[in-house]
């Protein structure tokens, strides 16, 4: 239900979240409250001191769906999903003042709809993670797989996989995620705890 939400979203007005200090920091969205359906819509632009395109925030919790992918941290985490944002990578961008930022890692699980649009059935995917300058130039690309246990719809949900990004992925000003292998314009990739620092 969650992915089925998700691209029945449309467009949302939102307000933009104060600029953090320059360090670490842990983007992990269990501040925004979401609706019945467990949708809340895009990140605020931004939102600590990123600017996301073709991503929204989901919870879990708010959701009659059965199976799916257990949230990292609390309940929610961010989708992108191709079909909706019509072949488009999901990206986040460095927003100012800050010019770079060193992306050091996430969690992330794949799911697609079953027949009837009422589960959420992790599936096996392979995403690829690049980080660009702001020229264009790309400076570091990684690859991984997520395999979950089992087939098929799930009674409990299955935990996202943990992803450590070598250190190549360091200043830079545009990361982009997207589904590079199975069923990429069926499935939807979801992300937490995205961990990285930013600079001027």
């Amino acid at each position: 239900m969650l992915l089925k939400s998700f691209l029945l979203a449309s467009s949302f007005a939102l307000t933009s979240l104060a600029a953090s200090t320059p360090g670490s920091i842990t983007a992990k969205y269990d501040e925004f409250t979401t609706d019945a359906t467990g949708l809340y819509g895009p990140p605020p632009d931004p939102y600590l001191d990123l600017e996301y395109a073709n991503w929204a925030i989901v919870s879990r919790s708010q959701t009659a769906s059965v199976g799916g992918l257990k949230a990292q941290s609390g309940n929610n985490y961010i989708i992108h999903s191709a079909l909706n944002a019509r072949g488009a990578q999901g990206s986040f961008s460095v927003a100012a003042p800050f010019k770079t930022a060193t992306f050091s890692g996430f969690y992330f699980g794949c799911v697609v709809n079953d027949e009837n649009g009422i589960a959420d059935v992790p599936t096996r995917c392979t995403i690829t993670a690049k980080a660009y300058t702001k020229a264009g130039a790309q400076v570091a690309t990684y690859s991984i797989t997520f395999t979950p246990p089992g087939v098929g719809v799930t009674t409990n949900p299955v935990p996202l996989a943990p992803v450590t990004l070598p250190a190549s992925f360091k200043g830079a000003n545009i990361f982009r995620v997207n589904i590079t292998s199975d069923q990429p314009t069926l499935q939807a990739v979801f992300i937490d705890n995205l961990g990285y620092a930013v600079s001027k």
